[in-house]
């Protein structure tokens, strides 16, 4: 499929004619204009987006937070031609307030109960003037039906999941709104609510792979199922669905919350361009910190007039990566697979338009077959055709497979030939349909007594295997067999060598079967022997890494003969020139030989030699030698950077990563991370890596949910001369949950304790069966006895928070709640339906009483800001005293409130400084003391009491290193050539290696960081050709540098100034008060000042500024580490002391006798 470009047809005609001869070209498009929708909050982006509405009579409201429930409303928002706005749940957000009124809006529509917004909040809108609708159920799920229900009869429908599968379904909200689709959210196995919906819809998608949403499901609903291998993949398979057109006007761009600290943030952004999008027809494109091959091959096809950005932190990378797909259009034909067709009762063809990469096209588990009668079929072998264009794949051999069944073919993450570009993922069903019996084709002679039979199809040894091959009276039979099932071959050996002359090769029936059983027929085939005396050649020789292979033009064997010697380039016994055969020692025309040291980009040659001509050399089967010669080959520069092809979750503790080459580095635990939703890490115990398949597996805890796995780009790099490196990317997994859920903590509180709340371990049901709104389910302490909290009169449930895994009991005040064990909770369900045994109460973990705590840690995020969290209300900070370890009171100067992820309250306080001092460094540890005073907050229960001590929390830094001002310098060795990079950070730096810097023009060859935060990075001088005559060169920051607790610098830039190198200095002599013996008596009532000097190889003395001065520890006894000034004061004690000078890297010292 040729692609299309917008330019005037001259242009197109110039470039066509230029590149006749290659059949590729590249044309330019007009320029795409690019425009910006943010503000400095998600609040303020939401009101830029509504610009562009100009005036709208009607606004939707939703909280910030609620992905499910502004995902649902898009497609209604677009129906009323209504912007979507965010509020916080207590009030009206004033930036959104404000625009409500800009808008001239007159009807407000709240998404959502009054725990996402508030009652105050709609309040305010009336204040206001505005009339106000709220559209909600009693959770997402029954909130997405009631919007669906307002939209009118819809003719289509998508499902998506409600918890585990939001980030999929984000890519569908616009193509929902341009459609007039409604969206209903499911728990993945089926839908609960909005049953009604989903049936009376003509038109039905499922978004989401198979771990967010069951196959039962889908086929049960009769939905297309619209998904990819991650959230970006989805993207672009509704891209390529919904908007098919080649000429867009927009495309909009968001991020895809992938890396995030706060996803939700992240994804709202894309939400709020959701009405807009689907008014104006446009796709939105989500994107991380790369674009996705898929993504970028739906560009490709396309042009558009406007790229516009929602929300700020897109990855420049990607926007910049967009731009050029829509302008730059290649005629060249975009890589697909053309087909999959079963060729035989063993073997499957797959048919490529373009030469496929051979290592990714022969791993085996880039295919998967699935019959619809044998089930899981498994391929043993994977071989490219001569063509570069197909591969044959072959059955396991031990099975025989049932004829005339369907068979679902699967291909997925095949390279091309040029390692970068990846074939789109290709399914196919294709029936087994095998009529032909198993035929030989073709007798090869392979040697005196060894025949190859070549069949129609891989075959196996048949019931009654019975060969003969005859000549005149003489009877050959057959001593041993080989079965070659990838070649479709049997190699036959009759024990005896054969005279030159005709033969009559007689094979009986049913000697052979195929793998659905099918047995041959009696054959026949005249064979003529003779003798081969042709000389044995080295054919060819290629390399991958420090591996060369040599093919030879015929079958041979002796080549592990330690008489056999494998030399690379030169004869040497150097071990880096001597080679070690890979292959095990039978007959084959190709070997393997491993080098120490990797083959390099350029012409080599590999070397056969005899350690002694006379004895066992390399023959073929009829005992022709291979004289001792050479071949060449030549070795491309290799410069593409290895790829993470593919991320899958293979069970509860089992991650797989491919790569798209060989690497090193894999098998680091380090090169990975893993965070579960709340951005909590997740231990990874053990990495294997697998070099044959190019696949790490990781090993850990069990995971349930959604995750996000980081493959660092500063630890993995592949195994050509080059190392090319990997950039860091990041994919999400989603890992079935079939944990029931568990109570964290329950809390009681209120004046008569007559109040509690119940924290679950995860999001639970807040609906339906098995909700924890469900009053029956519970039952409280009151006296000793166990009470239905159902059958108490007046007593509440109410949910708490946003993300449904807390409640609020509240019962009347004569009803006291037992301590210890206040309550038990029956058969609740968490939202993926898992339920705790019924009859069994659900475990808990704590029982607490209400009482304003704090968190036993505080972030250090800034050298003068501290975060606090709680879970108390914040209300007077004026009652709250912070303290230094020493007790040195801070001051407050300003605060924040905000909320985590989890719900939790975040106090973030800055403080003044202290005599123009920040209050911590970038490095800080230890304890910093706080009081909440009676008054400072309140709990959920009511609780405003304090505490009444200091509490000591331990400080956590999550400040990012600082780059010492100045401090880099470059310096030259005395051929003038750039040597070393010295630049200081404000702490020691983690993972600092020769990738982590650039020296513009220069190659960093090593690079380390010291404890105190010094960074030293050598310079390749033997790449410079001559002196260097620069006055200064720029550093830069390629790859992710952090300090030991993770804290990132990013896009670290800086100037080193060129100094000359200068030999450091001798230390030769150390004095005090000019001597070189001291003796000093004890000072009887005053301090006695004496000075320390320091002189060089040449007697002299060196400046004071370049000494540090140190003393052994001794009562009454200091030096000044600056000028070297030893006191000694009354409480000297006599002995002797040590004086120590440091110049750079070396010491002198003196003995000091005090008496």
């Amino acid at each position: 499929m040729k692609k299309s470009s917008r330019v005037v047809s001259t242009l197109l005609l110039g470039a066509t004619v230029a590149s006749a001869s290659t059949g590729v070209f590249a044309v330019e498009s007009n320029k795409v204009i690019q425009e910006k929708l943010a503000g400095e909050t998600r609040f303020e982006t939401a009101v830029q987006v509504s610009e562009k509405f100009g005036e709208a009579e009607t606004v939707v409201l939703v909280n910030y937070t609620g992905i499910a429930d502004a995902l649902a409303a898009t497609p209604l928002a677009k129906m009323k031609n209504a912007p979507i706005l965010l509020t916080e749940s207590g009030s009206l957000t004033k930036a959104t307030a404000d625009q409500i009124e800009k808008l001239k809006a007159k009807n407000i529509i709240i998404i959502g109960g009054t725990t996402a917004v508030s009652e105050n909040v709609e309040k305010q809108l009336k204040e206001l003037g505005k009339t106000v609708e709220r559209i909600a159920g009693e959770d997402r799920y029954t909130t997405a039906v009631e919007v669906a229900k307002n939209m009118g009869d819809v003719e289509k429908v998508a499902v998506v999941n409600g918890i585990n599968g939001l980030a999929d379904a984000l890519s569908i909200a616009a193509p929902a709104a341009k459609e007039d689709m409604a969206i209903i959210l499911s728990n993945g196995q089926n839908v609960e609510e909005g049953k009604e919906i989903v049936d009376k819809a003509k038109t039905k998608y499922a978004v989401g792979g198979q771990t967010v949403l069951s196959d039962e499901l889908v086929n049960k609903i009769g939905a297309e199922r619209i998904a990819g291998d991650n959230r970006n993949e989805t993207n672009a398979e509704v891209l390529n669905k919904f908007y098919s057109e080649t000429e867009l006007d927009k495309v909009y761009v968001a991020k895809d919350g992938v890396g995030s600290a706060n996803h939700t943030s992240s994804l709202v952004d894309a939400l709020a361009a959701g009405p807009l999008a689907g008014k104006e027809a446009a796709p939105v494109m989500l994107v991380g910190s790369e674009l996705a091959n898929s993504q970028e091959a739906y560009l490709k096809l396309r042009t558009a007039q406007t790229l516009v950005e929602v929300g700020n932190g897109i990855n420049q990378n990607s926007v910049q990566a967009i731009i050029k797909a829509l302008e730059v259009k290649d005629v060249e034909e975009e890589a697909k697979i053309v087909s999959a067709k079963i060729i035989n009762a063993g073997q499957v063809q797959v048919n490529f338009n373009k030469n496929v990469d051979k290592d990714s096209a022969e791993t085996i588990d880039k295919y998967t077959l699935k019959g619809s009668e044998d089930g899981n079929l498994v391929v043993k072998s994977a071989k490219v055709k001569n063509d570069g264009k197909a591969v044959i794949l072959t059955l396991d051999e031990g099975k025989t497979y049932k004829n005339q069944q369907n068979i679902d073919i699967k291909v997925e993450n095949i390279l091309a030939a040029d390692k970068v570009k990846k074939f789109p993922k290709f399914e196919t069903t294709e029936r087994l349909l095998d009529t032909e019996v198993p035929v030989i084709k073709e007798v090869k002679q392979v040697g005196p007594r060894q025949f190859d039979l070549v069949f129609n199809e891989p075959v196996k040894e048949g019931a009654k295997f019975d060969i003969q091959i005859k000549q005149g009276n003489n009877v050959y039979t057959v001593a041993n067999k080989e079965f070659n099932y990838a070649e479709n071959t049997v190699t036959i050996n009759t024990g005896v060598d054969l005279a030159d002359g005709a033969y009559n090769l007689q094979v009986g029936e049913g000697s052979f079967v195929d793998f659905v059983g099918l047995k041959s027929d009696a054959m026949e085939k005249e064979l003529t022997v003779k003798k081969d005396t042709s000389e044995v050649v080295m054919s060819e020789a290629t390399s991958i890494g420090n591996v060369a292979t040599i093919n030879f033009n015929k079958k041979v064997k002796n080549f592990t003969n330690a008489n056999v010697k494998y030399y690379l380039d030169y004869v040497n016994e150097a071990n880096e020139f001597v080679g070690q055969v890979q292959t095990a020692e039978g007959t084959t025309d190709k070997i393997d030989v491993k080098f120490n040291k990797l083959i390099t980009p350029g012409k080599h040659k590999v070397i056969i030699k005899y350690a002694d001509e006379n004895e066992v050399k390399i023959e073929d089967l009829w005992g022709n030698k291979l004289a001792s010669g050479e071949i060449a080959f030549e070795v491309e520069n290799d410069t593409k950077a290895p790829t993470v092809s593919k991320v899958e979750y293979k069970d509860s503790n089992k991650i797989e990563v491919d790569f798209s080459k060989n690497v090193k580095g894999a098998d680091d635990i380090s090169a990975y991370e893993l965070k579960n939703s709340k951005g909590e890490k997740i231990a990874i115990s053990n990495v294997k890596y697998d070099a044959s398949a190019y696949k790490a597996t990781l090993t850990v805890g069990k995971i349930e949910g959604v995750h996000n796995l980081v493959v660092k780009g500063d630890k993995i790099i592949d195994t050509t001369i080059n190392e090319n490196k990997l950039a860091e990317v990041s994919f999400e997994i989603v890992a079935p949950d079939k944990t029931p859920a568990t109570i964290k903590k329950a809390v009681i509180g209120g004046e008569n304790q007559n109040k509690m709340t119940i924290e679950y371990s995860e999001a639970m049901k807040t609906s339906g069966s098995g909700s924890i709104l469900d009053k029956s389910l519970y039952e409280v302490k009151i006296g000793g006895q166990w009470i239905n909290l159902n059958t108490i009169d007046d007593a509440k449930i109410e949910l708490i928070g946003s993300d449904s895994s807390k409640v609020k009991v509240t019962l009347p005040e004569e009803k006291q709640l037992d301590v210890t064990t206040p309550v038990r909770v029956g058969p609740v369900q968490d939202l993926a339906g898992n339920t705790a045994p019924i009859g069994e109460t659900v475990t808990i973990e704590a029982v607490e009483k209400d009482a304003v705590t704090i968190e036993d840690e505080a972030n250090v995020v800034d050298k003068n800001k501290l975060e606090i969290i709680t879970e108390a209300t914040i209300k007077d900070v004026s009652k709250i005293k912070v303290t230094k370890d020493d007790d040195t009171q801070l001051n407050i100067a300003s605060y924040d409130v905000s909320k985590t992820d989890e719900g939790k309250t975040k106090l973030t306080l800055t403080f003044t400084k202290v005599d123009n001092n920040d209050n911590f460094t970038t490095n800080p540890s230890g304890n910093i003391k706080v009081k909440f005073e009676d008054g400072a907050a309140i709990t959920e229960l009511g609780t405003s009491k304090g505490f009444d001590d200091f509490k000591a929390l331990a400080l956590v830094d999550k400040i990012s290193p600082e780059y010492v001002k100045d401090s880099a310098k470059a310096i030259k060795n005395a051929e003038g050539k750039l040597e070393t990079v010295e630049l200081s950070f404000s702490e020691k730096l983690k993972g600092v290696n020769e990738f982590s810097f650039e020296v513009e023009g220069f190659k960093v060859k090593e690079a380390a960081c010291d404890e105190n935060g010094k960074v030293i990075l050598t310079l390749d001088t033997k790449s410079q050709e001559e002196a260097t005559n620069l006055d200064k060169v720029v550093i830069k920051q390629v790859a992710k540098i952090t300090d030991a607790n993770d804290n990132e610098i990013k896009g670290f830039t800086a100037e080193a100034k060129v100094e000359a190198k200068t030999e450091e200095a001798v230390v030769t002599k150390v004095e005090v008060a000019g001597q070189s013996n001291v003796t000093i008596p004890g000072a009887d009532n005053v301090s006695e000042t004496y000075i320390a000097t320091v002189k060089d190889q040449n007697g002299a003395a060196i400046s004071g500024q370049n000494v540090v001065w140190s003393v052994t520890s001794a009562t009454g006894v200091t030096i000044n580490p600056s000028t070297g000034e030893l006191t000694v004061d009354n409480t000297a004690i006599a002995g002797t002391i040590t004086v120590t000078a440091t110049v750079g890297t070396v010491t002198g010292t003196i003995t000091v006798t005090l008496v």
